[in-house]
C-alpha cells in the first residue's frame, strides 16, 4: 500500500494494520482516513502541553490532581520515561519538571493518612531501578518521598487504590502479573507487602480501580479489558477470578494494543470507562452497569483530529495513557476533562506530548 502523507514508523504499522483507506494531501498525519470515519465520532482538543524533554517514544501517561480548595488550580502529571515527570497547569503550560528515573506509569490518590498526616500521593512504575516511585502532590507540584522495590523486573503499568484508609499500588508486568503492593510508611522510609492477584498469559499496562465497586480493570494490550472485584477482609485480600468484559476485534472495534484506562463518574452521577485503542488510533467508551455484576455496555468509540480552523491544535495518534475526570474543574472544563498522551505529536519531528480535552466534546456518549 502507498501512503500519501508523511507519517513515522509507528504510524505506519498502526495504519497498515487498521486498514488505511486514504489521507488528505499537504503531508498532515493528523488528517487520516479511517474506514470506519462514519461511525466513529471525532472531536478535538482544547489544549496540549509542549514536547516532553526526551525525543522519541517519551511521553506516556497522565493523572489528574485536583487542588482540594480551588479547582481552578487542580494540574495534570505527565510521564517522560525516559528521564522524570512533568506537572501541567489546566491551560496545559509546564509548571514543573522533575527529573527522576524512567517513570513509564503514573497515578494519584488524594487525602490519604501517612504518619498522621493528610496528604495527596502519585506513584510511578519505574524501570530504571525496578522500583515503584512515591511522590507528595501539592499546588506547588510534585516532591519524591521514596522508593519501593519491585518484586519482579521492569514494572510497566501502574494504578493506585485506597482501602481501609490505607494505601495500594497495583502493578502490572509485560510477563502478565498483576501484583498489589500494600505500601506503608515507617522510619525506616516506604515498604510494602505483596499480593499476587492475578496472570494473564501476555502483556498487561493499564489499569484502574474504582474502590466505591471494589473493582479493578486491567488492560492485556493483546487480547482486552478484564475485571476482577477486589476487597481487604480481617486482614486478607479477597478477589475474584478475573473476567473479560471486552476483547479485541469483538463489535465495539477496539484493537490491539489496549492501553492507558481510567473510570470516572460524569457530572450526571454515571459510571464510565474510557480506554485507548492504540491500534485505530481511537479510544473507546463504556458504561459501567453494577446491577448484576460489573458490565460494561459500550457507547462508542471517538477520535481525537487537528483543530483545523480553530486553534491549530493536532489530534492525538498511538496513544499510551489516559486519565479522564467528570468533576467541573472551570469554565473551560465544566463537566469535566480527558487527557491523552499524542504518540505522533505535529509537526512532525516534535517530541510527543499531551492533550487536553473538555468532556462536553463527549456528550454524545454521556447521555
Amino acid at each position: 500500500m502507498t501512503l500519501l502523507c508523511s507519517v513515522n514508523k509507528g504510524l505506519v504499522a498502526t495504519l497498515v494494520l487498521a486498514g488505511l483507506s486514504g489521507c488528505m494531501t499537504g503531508g498532515d498525519a493528523e488528517r487520516v482516513s479511517y474506514p470506519d470515519d462514519k461511525t466513529v465520532k471525532s472531536i478535538r482538543a482544547s489544549a496540549e502541553t509542549p514536547p516532553v524533554p526526551s525525543s522519541d517514544d517519551a511521553a506516556d501517561d497522565p493523572a489528574i490532581w485536583i487542588h482540594p480548595q480551588d479547582r481552578t488550580k487542580s494540574l495534570v502529571v505527565g510521564t517522560d520515561k525516559k528521564s522524570g515527570l512533568l506537572v501541567y497547569n489546566l491551560e496545559g503550560s509546564q509548571v514543573q519538571f522533575l527529573g527522576d528515573g524512567e517513570p513509564n506509569n503514573v497515578d494519584i490518590r488524594q487525602a490519604i493518612v501517612v504518619n498522621e498526616r493528610v496528604v495527596d500521593i502519585a506513584v510511578t512504575s519505574d524501570r530504571a531501578d525496578n522500583s515503584i516511585g512515591v511522590y507528595s502532590v501539592t499546588a506547588d507540584g510534585l516532591e519524591r518521598l521514596g522508593r519501593v522495590a519491585s518484586i519482579l523486573p521492569e514494572p510497566y503499568g501502574i494504578c493506585m487504590a485506597s482501602f481501609n484508609d490505607a494505601l495500594q499500588a497495583i502493578v502490572s508486568y509485560k510477563t502478565g502479573e498483576l501484583v498489589l503492593y500494600d505500601l506503608a510508611y515507617d522510619d525506616q522510609g516506604w515498604s510494602a507487602e505483596t499480593t499476587l492477584l492475578a496472570r494473564f498469559d501476555s502483556q498487561l499496562e493499564g489499569c484502574s480501580v474504582d474502590e466505591s465497586l471494589g473493582y479493578l480493570y486491567v488492560g492485556e494490550e493483546a487480547r482486552g479489558i478484564w475485571g476482577l472485584h477486589l476487597a481487604h477482609h480481617n486482614g486478607v485480600w479477597m478477589k475474584s477470578e478475573a473476567r473479560l468484559l471486552d476483547e479485541i476485534e469483538a463489535d465495539s472495534g477496539l484493537v490491539a494494543d489496549v492501553e492507558g484506562l481510567d473510570w470516572f463518574v460524569t457530572s450526571a452521577g454515571e459510571r464510565m470507562l474510557m480506554v485507548s485503542s492504540q491500534g485505530n488510533d481511537s479510544f473507546a467508551i463504556y458504561a459501567v452497569d453494577n446491577l448484576d455484576g460489573v458490565r460494561l455496555n459500550f457507547r462508542g468509540r471517538f477520535r481525537v483530529q487537528e483543530d483545523i480552523a480553530g486553534s491549530g491544535i493536532d489530534g492525538a495518534q498511538e496513544t499510551d495513557g489516559l486519565a479522564v475526570t467528570g468533576s467541573n474543574l472551570n469554565a473551560q472544563y465544566p463537566e469535566g476533562l480527558l487527557v491523552v498522551q499524542d504518540g505522533f505529536n505535529a509537526p512532525e519531528g516534535s517530541a510527543e506530548n499531551f492533550k487536553f480535552i473538555d468532556l462536553r466534546e463527549l456528550s454524545d456518549f454521556l447521555k
